[in-house]
C-alpha cells in the first residue's frame, strides 16, 4: 500500500487499465477505505463537501477539531493525485451519480476543482481559527490558485459558462459540451461572480434537451453526451435539483422554482401514463416515479435515494428558502428564491425559521436563528423605488446591486437570533422582468426594444458589435460567431437592475455551405473517381479491439479508456463485449467492376479482407 507520495504519484492500474488498483496513490496518505468491492467511485470528495457544510452550520468545535487533520489530508491526496502537474485544476475521477461510463483521462475539470476549492477555503478558516496563519495563508493560496485556473482554462467567455474538461495529453484541447455539474457545482462553492453563475445557469437551458411537464415545472437531461449510457444522460431528480440550487444560488427564482417543482412532482407523483414526446415511451428520459409514489426516488434506483434527498433538501432549505449559515465566522447568509408571485411563505427547521410576507407597500422578512450570528439579507426587490428598510423597527443602511431581472436589496443587522427586516417600496412590478428573447442571423442589424433607458451594456460574450442606445432600442450588429447569448443590459432608475437579452444567432449561409460540402445524396450525373490509399492502411479492421493499448498512457492516477481501445470502466462489470468487425456485408455492395458502392451511391476501392485495410491513427 503506497501510503506517501515522493515526487510524482504513482499509479496502479487495474488489469485492463481503466480504473485505479490495490497499491496505487490512490489508496494511499488520505483516503478513506469503505471497503467497496472494487475502486469504482470516489465519493469521498463528496462525504467532505458535506462534513464541511455541516461544519459551517454548526460551528461544532469537536467536529472541527476532528475534521481539520482529515480534510488536508484529502486535500493533499487530491492534489498528488487529481493535479500532479500543480495547474490548479483537477481531474474528476468518478465522484458524481451520473459518472458510469465516463472517463476524463487525466485532465482537469470544473466540478472537481470547485469542490477543492470549498475544501481549501474551509481549511484556511480552520487554521486561521487556531491562530495559524502561515497554513492559513497556503490553504488560501491554493483556492486562489484554483479560481485562477477555473476561470483561465476552463471559463469560456465567448460561449458563457464553464468547460468540462482540458485533455491532459494530445492537444491539450478544451472540451466544451460540459454537463450541468460544470455548471452548479462552481456556483455552489463560491468560485463565480453574478455574471457568470447567470450564464452558466443559461447553459443547462438550451444546451441540455428538456422535458416540460403537463403538471407544471420541467426537467432536463444530465448531460448532451451521446449514446445515453447508464447514467451520464438521465433525467436523474439529484442532478436536476443540483440545477435547481445552481439556479436559486444565482438569484434567479423562477427558473428554480421551476426545475424544483418539476422534479419534485415528477418524483414524488408523477401519472404513470407514457407521454409524448418524452423519448421511447418514457424509457429512462421522462418516466414518472411508478415503483415508489410519494417517494424521492427514480425508477432505477433505490426508494429515498440518498443522491436524491439530499440534494431535495439543500434545494429546499438553501436554495428556495435561502438559509447559507457560517457560524465559524458567525455570520448567516439569507438569499430566498421565493416565486414572485407568492405573497407569504415560510419554513420551520431545527437551525432556524424563516417566514416572508408581501403587505401593501412592504416586503416583510422574520428569520430566527438558534445561535446568535450577525445576519445578511440578500432580497429580491420588485418594484421602482425603495423608501427605507428597517431592522427590528430600527432603520438599517442597505445597498442594491443589478441582477438579472431586478435590483438585489442587501441589508445587514447586528449579531442576535431574531430579526424581522422590513422593505418599504412603492410603485411595485409584478417580479424579475422577463428576458428578451430574439433570433437573428451573424452580422445582421440587430434591434433590442428595452423598457426604459439604458445605462450600460454588459456583454460578456461579446455578441454585439458597435452597439448605440437610444430611449428606447439598443442597435448593434450581431457577432459573426453563431450560438446562443446572454446580454445584460443595466436600466436605470432608483432600483438599478439588468435587463437579460437571449441571443439566438444563426449562420444559415455557412450552414448551407458546410452542407453542401458533405451532401446526404448523391446527385444523378455524379461522376466518381477512386483514389488508391492503400499505402495508408496499416490494420486489419477485425482486430482494432483486440490489440492492447498499453502506450503511450501518462504515468498518472486517473481513469481511462480500457486497454482494448473500446471498454469504459463499467464494461468489465456489465460484461459489455468490445464489437467484432467483419466483412459480411462487402459482397453485397460490391459492383461488377470491383468496387463498393455505398447505400448513397458514393463509390469506393474495396479493401483487402487479409491484409491492411483501415488506416489506424491515434494521439494520447
Amino acid at each position: 500500500m503506497v501510503t506517501t507520495a515522493k515526487g510524482k504519484p504513482g499509479p496502479v492500474y487495474s488489469d485492463n487499465l481503466a480504473q485505479q488498483a490495490t497499491g496505487s496513490r490512490f489508496f494511499g496518505l488520505g483516503f478513506i477505505d469503505y471497503k467497496q468491492a472494487y475502486p469504482h467511485y470516489e465519493f469521498q470528495t463528496l462525504m467532505f463537501d458535506e462534513a464541511v457544510r455541516a461544519w459551517r452550520a454548526t460551528g461544532d468545535a469537536e467536529l472541527e477539531k476532528m475534521l481539520l487533520p482529515l480534510l488536508e489530508l484529502h486535500l493533499v491526496r487530491g492534489r498528488e493525485c487529481f493535479d500532479p502537474d500543480g495547474d490548479g485544476l483537477y481531474e474528476s475521477y468518478n465522484n458524481t451519480w451520473p459518472n458510469d461510463s465516463v472517463w476524463f483521462s487525466g485532465g482537469g475539470t470544473s466540478e472537481q476543482s470547485g469542490y477543492m476549492y470549498y475544501g481549501h477555503r474551509a481549511a484556511a478558516d480552520m487554521r486561521r481559527r487556531l491562530g495559524d496563519t502561515k497554513a492559513a495563508a497556503a490553504h488560501d493560496a491554493s483556492a486562489d490558485h484554483i479560481r485562477a485556473a477555473l476561470d483561465k482554462i476552463l471559463w469560456l467567455p465567448k460561449q458563457g459558462h464553464y468547460a468540462s474538461y482540458i485533455e491532459q495529453g494530445g492537444h491539450q484541447r478544451v472540451h466544451t459540451d460540459p454537463w450541468i455539474y460544470s455548471q452548479h457545482v462552481p456556483i455552489e462553492a463560491g468560485m463565480s461572480t453574478p455574471a457568470q453563475a447567470w450564464q452558466a445557469m443559461y447553459y443547462t437551458e438550451w444546451a441540455m434537451e428538456r422535458f416540460p411537464f403537463p403538471f407544471g415545472g420541467e426537467m432536463r437531461q444530465t448531460s448532451n453526451w451521446i449514446p445515453g449510457q447508464w447514467s451520464i444522460r438521465e433525467t436523474y431528480p439529484g442532478d436536476n435539483f443540483g440545477m435547481a440550487l445552481g439556479y436559486a444560488f444565482a438569484g434567479q427564482p423562477v427558473d428554480a422554482w421551476k426545475l424544483f417543482s418539476g422534479t419534485f412532482l415528477h418524483s414524488m407523483f408523477g401519472d404513470a401514463k407514457p407521454m409524448r414526446g418524452y423519448g421511447n415511451e418514457w424509457g429512462n428520459y421522462g418516466r414518472p416515479n411508478i415503483v415508489s409514489p410519494g417517494g424521492l426516488s427514480h425508477p432505477n434506483c433505490g426508494i429515498d435515494f440518498n443522491d436524491i434527498t439530499s440534494m431535495f433538501g439543500r434545494t429546499v432549505v438553501e436554495g428556495v428558502f435561502g438559509y447559507q449559515p457560517d457560524y465559524p465566522n458567525q455570520r448567516v447568509r439569507i438569499q430566498p428564491a421565493l416565486l414572485p408571485s407568492w405573497d407569504h411563505a415560510s419554513l420551520r427547521t431545527p437551525d432556524y425559521a424563516f417566514a416572508f410576507r408581501r403587505e401593501a407597500e412592504a416586503d416583510a422578512y422574520r428569520i430566527t436563528l438558534q445561535r446568535t450570528a450577525a445576519l445578511q439579507l440578500r432580497a429580491p426587490v420588485y418594484a421602482r423605488e425603495v423608501k427605507r428598510v428597517t431592522v427590528n423597527g430600527r432603520p438599517a443602511k442597505f445597498e442594491i446591486k443589478p441582477w438579472a431581472g431586478f435590483g438585489m436589496l442587501f441589508v445587514t443587522a447586528p449579531a442576535g437570533k431574531d430579526a424581522l427586516i422590513r422593505i418599504e417600496l412603492s410603485d411595485r412590478t409584478s417580479g424579475p422582468a422577463e428576458p428578451l428573447v430574439l433570433d437573428a442571423k451573424v452580422n445582421d442589424p440587430l434591434t433590442i426594444p428595452v423598457p426604459s433607458a439604458v445605462a450600460e451594456i454588459v456583454d460578456p460574450q461579446s455578441a454585439l458589435v458597435a452597439p448605440q442606445t437610444s430611449s428606447s432600442t439598443v442597435t448593434a450588429r450581431a457577432d459573426s460567431t453563431p450560438g446562443n447569448r446572454l446580454v445584460f443590459l443595466r436600466m436605470k432608475g432608483d432600483v438599478p437592475w439588468f435587463q437579460p437579452v437571449k441571443l439566438n444567432l444563426t449562420d444559415p449561409v455557412g450552414e448551407a455551405a458546410r452542407a453542401a460540402q458533405s451532401p446526404r445524396t448523391v446527385p444523378a450525373d455524379a461522376r466518381w473517381q477512386t483514389v488508391d490509399i492503400t499505402p495508408a492502411l496499416n490494420a486489419d479492421l477485425r482486430t482494432i479491439y483486440k490489440q492492447d493499448y498499453v502506450s503511450p498512457r501518462p504515468d498518472t492516477v486517473s481513469m481511462r479508456i480500457a486497454r482494448d481501445g473500446w471498454g469504459a470502466w463499467t464494461f468489465k462489470h456489465w460484461r459489455i463485449a468490445a464489437p467484432e468487425p467483419k466483412f459480411d456485408g462487402l459482397a453485397a455492395l460490391t459492383t461488377a467492376d470491383g468496387l463498393l458502392r455505398a447505400p448513397n451511391n458514393a463509390v469506393f476501392l474495396r479493401p483487402s479482407e487479409t491484409a491492411h485495410n483501415i488506416a489506424f491513427t491515434s494521439l494520447w
